[in-house]
């Protein structure tokens, strides 16, 4: 499980810290946590040891991973600024269903029940249901990130990003006579 921050702000991080029923389930299970490294360097993997691991390396734990979790919220009101959701694109790339928080880009990149779950990332207990599901139901997982790694080669392309960005402005043109 990997999450954007360390911080007990952030609802998964709560989850596992406060003793509930994902924390108790989670025993035995290995997890990672990334965080940023210090102006916007290399991420570094909170647990297990001080290890610093290039961005271009991170595939390469995505894919030993089984699932992956970044339930973020909304903060100062909703004036909190989340961004396009490409970290949950990378590990559904990689095969991973993804847990994300429903602001920003998030919910774009994860069909919620399909490719894994779309959270509102406060109360904690949300995201720890949906992560309960996914340590209990190893097929569920399986599945779900075969789906996600599928709807990243389909939906997420480079020609269809192309069409998409250039549609408008061809239509424009057509409208102008061009």
């Amino acid at each position: 499980m990997a999450t954007k921050g360390a911080s007990t702000r952030r609802p998964i991080e709560a989850a596992l810290a406060s003793g509930t029923r994902t924390a108790r389930l989670a025993r035995g299970v290995d997890t990672t946590v990334f965080r940023p490294g210090l102006d916007g360097g290399p991420m570094r993997a909170l647990r297990p040891g001080p290890v610093i691991h290039p961005h271009h390396t991170l595939p390469s734990f995505y894919a030993a991973g089984d699932a992956f979790a970044m339930p973020c919220r909304n903060r100062r009101r909703g004036l909190g600024v989340e961004g396009p959701g490409i970290v949950c694109l990378e590990t559904a790339a990689s095969g991973l269903p993804v847990l994300a928080g429903g602001i920003g880009g998030a919910p774009d990149a994860v069909r919620d029940g399909e490719t894994g779950y779309v959270v509102d990332g406060d109360p904690a207990a949300a995201a720890a249901d949906r992560v309960t599901r996914f340590f209990r139901n190893p097929e569920l997982v399986h599945t779900a990130g075969e789906r996600a790694r599928q709807r990243v080669q389909t939906k997420w392309t480079w020609d269809r990003s192309y069409a998409t960005l250039t549609r408008p402005r061809f239509a424009l043109r057509e409208r102008q006579g061009e």
